[in-house]
């Protein structure tokens, strides 16, 4: 469970931290409880603090560790040996322990999807080592690929076990902001294998699948603001063997590949590689986020496949779902990463983006209700006016606030598979935190309706949801083919966001002037009668000197901040630049502009 429903208030995800092994073994540790190798590992542990000149339990206890790392890195932070103890081994042993270690460099995070399941790889890149990281608690969903971290845990040749959360992971720089807007040029790369050169797709059917219907479900999820272009390499076969499953190889080889071939992969933000089924378990896998975007199609180019990796591409996460028993919320909640059942990023074959996701990207911004009122929701899938209605849920001590998201879902254009009536017949709620990019949850309005729970999640007309310790209550009122009508009421002294009035932006860059190669930050300060704006939707645009355009979003934070970063590449023009944002809170705008030299 991602968290117990007591800590809806701010979504808290709760972190462990673990006590070091003594000389007197892991006191508290029930034996009984131990899996296999949890219980081998301490038996070894112990036998080695007992003496630490025997190298065959040091050589045994290792092997088992690094087999436990991945499943129970808690029990391996548990079981390491203090500085003292490793210090008082002989040499040959000592190259057997574990050591502490504190490393900085790039963050990689691939999920792997697997029908009925998945898996998070987090990977850092330093001096020219791969370290896989494994987290005992607080996985960092609120970065994405890129950013540049600092962590300190317990390494085991390229194995690092961490308890997550703030002490042991530090954000030193933050990934390159995606740009989910406007062109996204993409590079699909037709990968086969030495032993298994098949070729499951024509190049023709590849490109209608990607540049056709993927093109066409960004552009409607995008109410146009995206769109899908790029080319389809020809079939390169590759040397790395359809038996291993190794995405990080099978990537530098076809893009090497593809770069023998003509194809220029710098010229494209973001890369697929398709290649008929190999020995992966997973249907499709992609970074979470990155620059460039990075996704694996395994043996299947259907767009319940690519559109769910390309929204990973994007840096979007899964889309959840809370299940509290016999009522919509209560004390005792389990969540499902895959369980929203009307959106892509969940087990949706094709549905939009929820309203949490399509903020987070400038696709959307939905209506913030401030006070109680009806209000007539448009379908959400043709940008109805409004398409969302955003409610304020809590503040934590933060400052971070939580929100219900109310969309009115309809069976149209890529939403045509929502066939249940349960679906579409009434508003859609989801929780989403501010915090992180993780946290959409789909609320089911109809709990316990059977074996088919999750397909019929919407408020229907005449039913309401209310939330006594938010002050919050939600009424669908009527629903026809292209609308629905709710009515929100909000309690006296229930927490509403302050309403701005006015809306000014700011808008500068660490330095007046860069060459090319470096790092150019720009930070857009959006405030309210002096005060910060959090929550503000941005759009940067950002000209180069020979007039090409770039354009990125973000939403602000606590200080009313947001950054954007752009590296500069070696081939980019010297000259002035122009950077320009636009910030949206509700129906309030503002605009700022600056300027920078390229030397």
């Amino acid at each position: 469970m991602r968290f117990a429903s007591a800590c809806l208030a701010g979504l808290v995800v709760l972190t462990a931290s673990f006590p070091r092994l003594g000389a007197a073994g892991p006191a508290g540790l029930a034996p009984a409880a131990l899996s296999a190798d949890a219980k081998r590992a301490t038996i070894l542990t112990r036998e080695l603090v007992a003496d630490p000149t025997r190298l065959a339990t040091a050589v045994a206890r290792r092997q088992v560790l690094l087999t436990l790392i991945d499943g129970d890195p808690g029990m391996v932070l548990r079981l390491a040996l203090p500085a003292s103890a490793r210090g008082a081994a002989s040499a040959q042993v000592r190259a057997q322990l574990e050591d502490d270690v504190q490393v900085e460099g790039r963050l990689e995070i691939l999920h792997e999807d697997t029908p009925g399941a998945g898996r998070f790889r987090y990977v850092l890149q330093a001096a020219g080592a791969r370290y896989s990281l494994h987290f005992a608690g607080g996985e960092p969903r609120h970065l994405l690929s890129g950013a540049r971290i600092r962590v300190r845990g317990v390494r085991l040749d390229q194995q690092i076990a961490l308890a997550g959360g703030s002490r042991t992971v530090q954000t030193v720089s933050a990934a390159p902001t995606p740009t989910p807007l406007g062109e996204q040029r993409t590079l699909v790369v037709l990968v086969n294998f030495q032993d298994n050169p098949a070729q499951p797709w024509s190049r023709d059917q590849v490109t209608q699948a990607i540049l056709g219907t993927l093109d066409a479900f960004i552009r409607e999820n995008s109410y146009g603001a995206a769109w899908v272009t790029g080319d389809v390499t020809g079939w390169l076969t590759i040397a790395l063997s359809s038996a291993v499953c190794d995405v990080t190889t099978l990537a530098s080889q076809a893009t090497q590949a593809a770069a023998a071939a003509g194809w220029v992969p710098a010229d494209y933000p973001r890369w697929i590689f398709a290649f008929p089924r190999n020995a992966c378990s997973f249907g499709g896998a992609s970074l979470i986020g990155g620059a460039p975007s990075q996704a694996w199609l395994n043996g299947s180019i259907a767009l319940r496949v690519a559109g769910h990796e390309y929204g990973h591409g994007l840096g979007l996460w899964h889309s959840h779902s809370i299940d509290c028993g016999e009522v919509t919320l209560g004390p005792v909640c389990t969540t499902s990463e895959y369980g929203d059942t009307l959106d892509v990023m969940g087990t949706a074959e094709s549905a939009h983006f929820d309203a949490f996701h399509k903020e987070r990207l400038g696709w959307l911004t939905p209506l913030v209700v401030t006070e109680s009122g009806s209000h007539t929701l448009g379908a959400y899938e043709v940008a109805g006016t409004p398409a969302a209605l955003k409610i304020l849920r809590s503040v934590d001590a933060t400052g971070t606030r939580t929100w219900y998201h109310v969309e009115a879902r309809k069976p149209i254009g890529f939403d045509a598979t929502l066939t249940y009536g349960g679906m579409t017949s009434g508003v859609v709620v989801r929780l989403g935190s501010e915090s992180s990019g993780d946290t959409s949850y789909m609320l089911d309005m109809t709990p316990n309706s059977g074996p088919n729970d999750r397909l019929d999640p919407a408020l229907v007309a005449g039913a309401t949801f209310s939330d006594p310790d938010a002050g919050v209550a939600i009424t669908t009122d009527a629903v026809t083919t292209t609308s629905a009508t709710v009515t929100v009421r909000l309690a006296s002294g229930s927490p509403t966001p302050p309403l701005p009035t006015s809306l000014t932006a700011a808008l500068v860059t660490a330095r007046p002037s860069y060459t090319r190669t470096q790092t150019v930050s720009v930070t857009a300060t959006v405030t309210s009668a002096g005060s910060p704006v959090s929550g503000a939707s941005v759009v940067f645009t950002i000209t180069k000197a020979s007039g090409t355009v770039l354009v990125a979003n973000a939403i602000t934070g606590s200080d009313g901040t947001a950054v954007y970063r752009l590296r500069l590449k070696k081939q980019d023009p010297v000259g002035t630049y122009r950077a320009d944002v636009v910030a949206r809170q509700g129906a309030l705008s503002a605009t700022a502009t600056t300027q920078f030299a390229v030397r």
